[in-house]
């Protein structure tokens, strides 16, 4: 969700360091699983009515540029059983 959050402007609180060591845009704040620090998160968050999209992940236009690749390569599968 972080990504989609980053892309939209969505403001993310991300809990813990599942994440630790990922990009992540200026929409997303780190916290440890303290409660206090989760609420003064949340609460700062909330009464910050700034949106902050990036396009960290990518720009638009992927799936055209991957289709346009795809019609000029050729394109081939090797399958080898393992069993």
């Amino acid at each position: 969700a972080i990504r989609e959050c980053s892309y939209l402007g969505v403001p993310a609180v991300n809990i813990g360091s599942r994440q630790s060591g990922r990009e992540y845009s200026d929409n997303v704040v780190n916290v440890n699983y303290d409660i206090k620090e989760i609420k003064t998160a949340i609460k700062g968050l909330w009464d910050s009515n700034e949106k902050k999209s990036s396009n960290l992940y990518g720009h638009s236009g992927a799936g055209s540029k991957i289709a346009e690749l795809l019609s000029t390569i050729e394109l081939t599968t090797i399958k080898k059983l393992a069993y």
